[in-house]
């Protein structure tokens, strides 16, 4: 009688545990695939991303080139955020990861326009996939200069409106004082200048400028760029890597400040996200539908930092 007291107690304290079990935030990212392999059958996504997103108290799951449509609507009556990691490969608008970013685009366009608001975030190259998305003309912003940055770069404000969409907390005077600080670590083949940005009717109509950076040369290209009506945010420069890069080819910033910068990015767009009170996971989904758990198997290293390595059929 004993017993099966205490074996009741033990189920009823499990439930009781389980269901207050806390459930954070969820990001949704497009693995990268790998270049030396087919595109279509192996992917990663950077450790340093996981580490960040948990830092903000959010999970990340993934979908892969190789995923279907109707496996991605079904995640995004989930997820709480996007992010996209920054293609590091050339842009081919025949790729799978360029078809699932731009069906991605669309979706948080039509959710956005019924109410439902999905923020999305893009890094690095990503900014010029998605621009060239966006202006649905894959010309203009396709063959655009090609560099390769890597030394941490100033930003220079361009224009700081009285209220953001993911940056809303971030005051004027934090802006002007990262205008002293060498925060972008970036990782750039591919930048879009200032000018075809403002004259791209589509990109100057729907976002606005907040910073630009310069080249060693003098070019001045778009680094902050957010949404002036959907919740869109682009940086040229990746975050994450201030916090977390420990790559031996990248100059990181170590500047309070540009701490300070990686965090409130991260912060701010994890916040946004919590609005979506409805999107939710049982713990049960997020270990079916690709939830990259940072306690449970180790990433490998590739090209010199750490990746979760995904394989088709896997």
């Amino acid at each position: 009688m004993i017993k099966n007291i205490i074996f009741i107690i033990f189920i009823f304290t499990k439930i009781v545990f389980i269901s207050n079990y806390p459930i954070f935030p969820t990001i949704l990212t497009v693995s990268i695939p790998i270049s030396d392999n087919n595109s279509d059958s192996h992917s990663r996504v950077e450790n340093n991303y996981v580490r960040w997103l948990q830092a903000s108290g959010a999970d990340l799951i993934s979908v892969h080139p190789w995923s279907a449509t109707n496996e991605i609507d079904f995640l995004l009556t989930k997820v709480n955020g996007i992010l996209l990691q920054g293609n590091p490969n050339n842009i081919d608008i025949q790729s799978s990861y360029y078809n699932i970013v731009k069906y991605l685009y669309k979706r948080v366009i039509e959710m956005n326009d019924s109410g439902i608001k999905i923020p999305l975030i893009a890094f690095g190259d990503d900014l010029s996939l998605l621009s060239t998305i966006i202006t649905e003309d894959n010309l203009s912003i396709n063959t655009e200069l090609k560099y390769q940055i890597r030394e941490p770069t100033k930003i220079n404000l361009f224009y700081v409106p009285d209220k953001t969409i993911i940056l809303n907390e971030f005051e004027k005077e934090d802006m002007i004082a990262l205008e002293k600080e060498y925060i972008l670590s970036n990782n750039l083949k591919r930048i879009i200048s200032l000018k075809n940005f403002l004259t791209e009717f589509h990109l100057s109509q729907k976002f606005n400028v907040i910073a630009t950076s310069k080249t060693k040369e003098g070019k001045e290209y778009v680094s902050i760029v957010e949404g002036k009506k959907i919740p869109i945010i682009m940086l040229s420069f990746h975050p994450e890597y201030i916090v977390f890069e420990t790559c031996k080819d990248f100059i990181i910033p170590e500047t309070l400040k540009s701490i300070y910068t990686s965090r409130f990015i991260g912060n701010g767009f994890v916040f946004y996200g919590r609005k979506n009170v409805d999107n939710t996971f049982t713990i049960e989904e997020k270990e079916k539908y690709g939830y990259i758990d940072p306690y449970g198997p180790l990433p490998k290293l590739y090209e010199g930092r750490y990746n979760y390595i995904f394989e088709k059929g896997k």
